[in-house]
């Protein structure tokens, strides 16, 4: 009788647990198909105001934002999500908030003091001409990574309606913003880039009162003050794992912006405009999905793992990330077809003509877009434990290996050979993080332990 009762118990509890997770799926596949839809038409109206050689300028700003991001707050995003519900298991949550509070400021006045030299260097050097794109690109990027800052705690928390509202309101603030601006003043990079800015600081606006309310609000813990010491260890426990992301995104910014200086240096920003719309409707598309998986799974993946001192929660989300990166590589596969067959069509609606000529490559884009993101899906087998720095090699590796084919390509074959290269360094940086993972999962079980007992000390 008891059995049976325990039985009716837990067949009730996985109902109710699998509705949730289908609700939650349904939230973020909204959102996710709204910043996608967004992205979509934000490429129309964009490649219709703006010709390739100002979208090349906006794309080449654009690297110096996302190398802001990688080197300063991605790595603490990480850090943030990682350790999120090991500070809410141990009742610890508002010296937790303090920590990131304070990594925070950290982290904003190493983007303010980047800008500041990049434009005494500019000004230096007789560019004073690039000031303005670089102004705008600094607040921009501060804007952005307080957003997605803010993103991964809600994710971390569950609160995934909130997450998916902004992803999907934020693209089309940005076309809502760039357009009133471009119509305002004249179709330059820096006033595109200051509508970005906008666009973000209004979604991070929104983002800051759900913050409040939803998680700063929610009595996780007793506080103990913003300098106590459970604030200096959870800010330690935060560095430790973020440091291993800061000492491999400098390879990786360069990796992701050789592209387009490669090819600004030989092929010109025309070519640099070209490119980045295709990387806009082949590349990050895919990657937008597997985001998609990635939300949804990251958050359960580190509450299952806890601090990563017991095999069984650490294998059972393994499982699971093996399963995810089969799915993947065949809707690589899958979509890299579609592509192939629409890719002419696709171009005729969503771009105007003088970037059409390039359609051809799109699938290829495709491609090397669900190469990569199956490798990031590999990634998180380690992410998922507390030693993220096992993940240096194939990072910093891979990212040396793709410059140095994207090199090839964009000096020899132009915007063709930069096209390939993507797909031949996505398909080195998987290789090499699937042989790391298989390396490193078979007996090396003491490793987290170890760290494990040091953060609950």
């Amino acid at each position: 009788m008891h059995l049976a009762t325990a039985r009716s118990w837990a067949g009730g509890l996985n109902t109710s647990r699998l509705r949730r997770l289908g609700g939650e799926s349904a939230l973020i596949v909204v959102g996710q198909v709204a910043a996608g839809l967004g992205s979509l038409v934000a490429t129309r109206v964009f490649t219709a105001l703006l010709r390739p050689s100002t979208y090349g300028q906006i794309a080449l700003a654009m690297t110096l934002a996302t190398l802001l991001q990688l080197l300063l707050f991605g790595p603490l995003a990480m850090g943030c999500l990682r350790f999120f519900a090991v500070a809410r298991e141990q009742a610890e949550f508002d010296s937790y908030l303090h920590a990131v509070r304070r990594l925070s400021f950290q982290a904003s006045l190493g983007v303010l003091g980047v800008i500041s030299l990049l434009l005494i260097g500019m000004n230096l050097a007789g560019q004073a001409r690039w000031s303005g794109l670089i102004a705008a690109t600094g607040v921009y990027s501060l804007v952005y990574s307080y957003g997605s800052l803010l993103d991964g705690m809600q994710n971390a928390a569950r609160q995934r309606a909130i997450v998916a509202w902004h992803q999907g309101i934020g693209q089309w603030m940005r076309v809502a913003c760039v357009t009133a601006l471009v119509g305002t003043c004249r179709a330059s990079a820096s006033v595109v880039m200051l509508g970005q800015a906008l666009a973000a600081g209004v979604v991070l606006v929104s983002q800051f009162v759900f913050f409040r309310r939803r998680i700063r609000t929610a009595s996780y813990s007793h506080g103990q003050g913003e300098n106590g010491p459970l604030v200096e260890k959870w800010a330690k426990a935060i560095r430790g794992y973020s440091r291993p992301f800061a000492s491999w995104s400098i390879f990786a910014w360069i990796q992701s912006s050789s592209d387009r200086w490669l090819l600004q240096r030989f092929a010109g920003s025309g070519e640099v405009g070209r490119y980045a719309v295709l990387y806009q409707l082949g590349y990050s598309p895919i990657l937008l999905m597997s985001n998609l998986v990635t939300q949804l799974v990251t958050p359960v993946l580190f509450a299952r793992a806890g601090d990563a001192s017991e095999a069984k929660r650490m294998q059972s989300g393994r499982r699971l990330i093996y399963i995810l990166l089969a799915g993947c590589l065949l809707l690589s596969l899958v979509a890299t077809g579609v592509a192939f067959l629409t890719h002419r069509w696709l171009f005729s609606i969503l771009t105007a003509a003088e970037y059409r000529p390039a359609s051809w490559l799109l699938p290829v884009l495709v491609l090397g877009g669900g190469i990569f993101a199956a490798g990031q899906m590999a990634a998180l087998v380690p992410l998922s434990g507390i030693k993220s720095k096992v993940l240096m090699a194939p990072k910093i590796g891979g990212a040396c290996a793709g410059v140095l084919v994207t090199f090839v390509g964009a000096r020899w074959f132009g915007l063709t050979g930069v096209a390939f290269a993507l797909v031949g360094s996505s398909l080195i940086y998987l290789l090499w993080v699937v042989h790391t993972v298989r390396a490193t999962s078979s007996g090396n079980s003491s490793g987290p332990q170890q760290q494990a007992g040091s953060l609950s000390r």
